[in-house]
């Protein structure tokens, strides 16, 4: 994932424009860029209302004559596309995205945690609670589960899908992957059992391979955002439990779950 580049000892500087989806922009862009030997170095592009695109750069001018204001001038100039701002580094070298104020992820706002930020979440909670910090991982897990199951649903409804099997299948699955939850990988489903893996788990990757690594299945808040989405798309409570488990040495977690009589 971009949005922030480090690069000592070079002259960089980013661009944010809004523009149509013509083949033609693209095309004008990278000849402006070419001529005036301005490298691009980061690239992402989003989809916004009207069928028009936001795209952020990231250029090195290192060893051009052009400032990134003389390249906005000219991109604006060839009528196809709006350059909405200029991003400046902080400091030499090093370049950010701070024209995105919040991080939008199909209408919600989103945030990024890399890992020591996480680790901290997931193993301080363990550590300062015990027992109790384990259920509350439990129990926060199986609410985010339900409430990424109902923009799951929500997805599936506007592309004329409303199996919960199609829906786990093709639109949970690819988007638990999308999260960095891990690959998950759906061995059987059905409103009363079903048997999945999640392979590369970022809970239980924290403890693999460490000395510390558990005997016993570690997953407490992948379990449950599972056994969230399971329930949310069925429409019935499941209970999940871990088979298999990456931090005890396993290749990777399996779970099994299984819905309740109530």
């Amino acid at each position: 994932m971009g949005r922030f580049l480090v690069y000592p000892g070079r002259r960089i500087a980013g661009l944010v424009t809004r523009h149509g989806a013509e083949t033609d922009v693209y095309a004008q862009a990278i000849s402006i860029l070419g001529k005036h030997n301005v490298p691009m170095l980061y690239i992402c592009s989003s989809l916004l209302k009207g069928k028009k695109n936001r795209t952020i750069i990231f250029l090195d001018f290192t060893d051009s004559g052009a400032s990134v204001e003389d390249l906005a001038s000219e991109l604006e100039a060839t009528g196809l596309t709006e350059v909405e701002g200029i991003i400046k580094p902080p400091v030499e070298g090093f370049i950010a995205d701070i024209f995105s104020e919040r991080l939008m992820a199909g209408g919600s706002r989103v945030i990024i945690l890399r890992d020591l930020g996480y680790r901290g979440f997931l193993e301080g909670i363990r550590e300062r609670f015990g027992s109790g910090g384990a259920a509350f991982l439990y129990y926060i897990g199986f609410e985010t589960g339900t409430g990424f199951a109902k923009l799951h649903k929500e997805a599936g409804e506007k592309v004329g899908n409303k199996d919960p099997e199609s829906i786990l299948h093709h639109i949970s699955a690819p988007m638990f992957q999308w999260a960095g939850f891990g690959r998950l990988e759906i061995h059987d489903a059905s409103p009363a059992r079903a048997v999945l893996s999640v392979h590369g788990s970022f809970e239980c990757e924290l403890v693999k391979g460490q000395t510390r690594q558990t005997p016993k299945p570690y997953s407490q808040f992948v379990r449950e955002i599972l056994a969230g989405i399971l329930s949310e798309l069925f429409g019935r409570k499941f209970e999940v439990t871990e088979r298999e488990c990456l931090a005890r040495g396993d290749p990777y977690c399996r779970f099994e779950a299984v819905a309740t009589k109530e």
